[in-house]
């Protein structure tokens, strides 16, 4: 009796798992989405985007946001390469719809997340972080 429990178990949570870790997806679906649910705000707001460009943007992130998801599945040495490089064809078409003086505070904000995550990653590996101005 305790052996067919313990295989019942076992079967359930290999099914649960996945042999591809597909039971993450959800989650790693959420945290694409809360990620650029945060970039539209910010963008929003801090370049004052018109309606049309609102948009726009819907659009470039509609389109980035199942990308993004996948790439999250990729294996880990993959997965930031990847990311990147997604992250790269966004911001250029994001700067292709912008009037010269959004680009500008585009330009801006972008150079003050990365240093902000340059700052994170420092943090997490145990040096000193800088702060950000």
């Amino acid at each position: 009796m305790v052996k067919i429990i313990y295989a019942v178990f076992l079967v359930l949570a290999l099914a649960w798992v996945g042999h591809d870790g597909a039971w993450m997806a959800p989650a790693q679906a959420q945290t694409v989405n809360d990620g650029l649910a945060v970039q539209r705000t910010r963008l929003v707001q801090g370049l004052n985007l018109k309606s049309d460009q609102q948009k726009k943007l819907d659009v470039i992130q509609a389109q980035t946001r199942p990308k993004l998801a996948a790439a999250a599945a990729l294996p880990l040495a993959q997965q930031e390469p990847e990311r990147r490089k997604l992250m790269d064809d966004m911001h250029l078409r994001i700067n292709a719809m912008l009037t010269p003086d959004q680009r500008a505070a585009y330009e801006l904000m972008q150079a003050k997340a990365e240093e902000r995550l340059k700052v994170e990653a420092a943090a997490s590996v145990g040096m000193p972080a800088r702060p950000v101005r």
